[in-house]
């Protein structure tokens, strides 16, 4: 054990400061492996990692004290050798983190940890220039490149210059709460920038993905229900005749509205009853050939 002495801070609080730590080595019987002990001291526990350390020699403890004296020695030199400025804003560097469970070692190496991650980041606007590119590189579709020009350009044109380890889930959350849409639409906003802020991730740029922490509740929809024949016959009866081949290919080939709308008349192959899905205007990237049956051929 190390005695205590008192002092008084400058609001004239009583503090309690330990004296310098008697450092020696001890032998213990609990750890029949370890039998030498040495105490670290207060100051020097969040570096060692440890309130006490245990050896299985003598001689390599004893080397450790010396180490650790060494360490203590340094400790006093540069806290005598610090000015008056420095150690004011010591004092209110501690003032800061009270109540908040931290050292002020603990805090320095936080704050050193984000300045080399942010060297590393970019801001947002750079960031979607680097994503749009990519992802043209990809082949992405033209409606899709169109569906994240518009929704993630929307929120990095209010955030361009904001770095890209900056950004948090809850301004992300707010800004999307804030736009005057549906809970579809939300969600949909949500993940093309959770496809955006993940590419940010991967390429090193932020730690994590804060829009993947959102979460987003949509309004329950209707069931979904299936169209008679009749009601069949009455939408193609009543809707425009150009798009006519438009609704009968959705209703009789099961294809996705987005690929039927893709398709041209050369896909439409009537002498093998057969309808042509390219890869590029697929949702699964996958060519494929869909029968035309009977019902649809007519």
């Amino acid at each position: 054990m190390h005695s205590k002495h008192l002092w008084f801070n400058a609001s004239g609080k009583e503090v309690h400061v330990p004296k310098r730590a008697v450092l020696k080595v001890v032998k213990v019987n609990y750890t029949p492996s370890a039998p030498w002990m040495v105490r670290v001291p207060e100051q020097l526990q969040k570096t060692e990692a440890a309130k006490k350390k245990f050896f299985r020699h003598e001689s390599i403890a004893k080397a450790y004290v010396e180490r650790l004296a060494r360490q203590l020695g340094d400790y006093h030199a540069q806290a005598l050798g610090l000015s008056d400025r420095q150690k004011l804003e010591a004092s209110e560097c501690y003032r800061l983190l009270e109540g908040h469970n931290a050292s002020l070692l603990e805090a320095v190496h936080h704050f050193l940890r984000y300045r080399e991650h942010a060297k590393r980041s970019v801001p947002l606007g750079e960031l979607f220039t680097e994503f749009l590119a990519i992802k043209e590189q990809d082949n992405a579709s033209r409606r899709y490149m169109a569906d994240l020009r518009s929704k993630v350009g929307r929120f990095v044109a209010g955030h361009e210059s904001r770095l890209t380890c900056d950004v948090t889930a809850a301004e992300i959350e707010h800004w999307i709460r804030s736009l005057d849409i549906g809970s579809v639409s939300r969600e949909s906003y949500r993940r093309n920038l959770g496809t955006f802020l993940e590419f940010g991730r991967r390429r090193g740029y932020s730690r994590i993905n804060p829009a993947a922490d959102i979460k987003i509740r949509r309004r329950p929809e209707g069931e979904v229900t299936i169209l008679t024949p009749d009601e069949v016959s009455t939408l193609l009866e009543k809707c425009a005749s150009e798009i006519v081949p438009y609704v009968a290919i959705c209703a009789f080939a099961g294809l996705r509205p987005s690929e039927t709308a893709a398709l041209d008349w050369a896909d439409i192959h009537l002498d093998s009853m057969q309808i042509e899905i390219r890869a590029r205007h697929s949702k699964t990237r996958r060519y494929r050939l869909v029968p035309i049956q009977p019902n649809l051929a007519q």
